[in-house]
This record gives C-alpha cells, sequence and structure tokens, in this order.
C-alpha cells in the first residue's frame, strides 16, 4: 500500500470525529494528504473548523502522531501568522499607512513535517480560503499543486514583463 492510500485510509477512519471538537491526528492527515485537504469529503469540515479555531486565537490541536526527534519518526504539524517575511512571493504586497510594510494575503501557515522531512506548508485565510505548496517528497507521493502552481507561474509572468519594461525604458 503507498503512502498516499494510506493516508487517505486513515483520514477516513478519523474524519468521523465531531467538526466542533478538532482531533488533531485529523487535521494532521488531513492537510498531509498529496491530494490535498479538500479532496476528501470527510476532511473539509474538520480543516475548515481549524482555520476557524485558529483565527479565534485557539492552540493547534495535538496529536500523539506528532512526534520529536528522539521516537526516530519527527512527525509534525506547526502553525503560525503569515506576515510579509515569511509569506511566499507571489502572495506579498506592499501596505500600511505609506504603503512600505510587507504583508500576505494570507492569514497563517500551517507547517507538515513527515519523517523529519518538509511536506508541505498550507497558507489560509480568515475567510476559509487556502492554498498549499507541496514539497519534494509530498511531491513524489503525488501531491497536486495546482493553485500554487498557477499562482507562482502568474507571478513570475508578472515579474518577466516588469523587467522587460524596465529593460525598455533604459534602452530609450
Amino acid at each position: 500500500m503507498n503512502l498516499k492510500s494510506m493516508l487517505f485510509a486513515a483520514t477516513l477512519a478519523l474524519a468521523s470525529f465531531s467538526a466542533h471538537a478538532v482531533d488533531g491526528c485529523t487535521v494532521v492527515l488531513c492537510l498531509a494528504n498529496p491530494a490535498g485537504w479538500s479532496s476528501v469529503s470527510q476532511c473539509v469540515p474538520p480543516i475548515e473548523q481549524l482555520f476557524s479555531d485558529l483565527a479565534h486565537g485557539h492552540a493547534f490541536p495535538s496529536c500523539n502522531m506528532n512526534s520529536s526527534s528522539s521516537s526516530g519518526q519527527n512527525n509534525s504539524a506547526t502553525s503560525g501568522w503569515a506576515s510579509g517575511y515569511n509569506c511566499p512571493v507571489q502572495y506579498r504586497y506592499m501596505g500600511g499607512p505609506e504603503n512600505n510594510v510587507p504583508m500576505c494575503t494570507w492569514s497563517g501557515v500551517i507547517t507538515v513535517t513527515i519523517n523529519g522531512q518538509p511536506w508541505n506548508q498550507t497558507w489560509w485565510s480568515f475567510g476559509g480560503g487556502s492554498v498549499t505548496q507541496s514539497f519534494a517528497p509530498a511531491i513524489a507521493a503525488g501531491a497536486s499543486n495546482s493553485q500554487w502552481q498557477q499562482d507562482a507561474a502568474a507571478y513570475d509572468a508578472q515579474q518577466a514583463a516588469l523587467a522587460a519594461a524596465a529593460a525598455q525604458d533604459q534602452g530609450h
């Protein structure tokens, strides 16, 4: 059984918990799903509840699957607030009173680590939207990053157009 199948089966088994008592192991498994948390209908309520809980200042739920390096597994999921300093470039903009403060379109970030390797980061907003960036181990397991890739490609195209316009301006 491959990793993707095991995650899916485990997610289905654990996802029967009430969304009002978000189970940490359910959210970790859903967030680690290579196909994305929203691709499994049983993951949608607990992840949406997680985003709401985090937005209201609640701690990330615990799971005994999250382990330390002393156990040899080193699996974890951690959450943090997004800022203009940790935000991926395609979601960064300048804000503040004088438009000189780097800001992020996302409110927070959840980082999943599996076997000590970065697996993915899910960037989420107070409004409920999210995008996931998968890293090499997750991509090898079949992760799909279509929204992430589309946003990165649009950013790259915008930067190339700006560079070409600047080069043309310097030529005249």
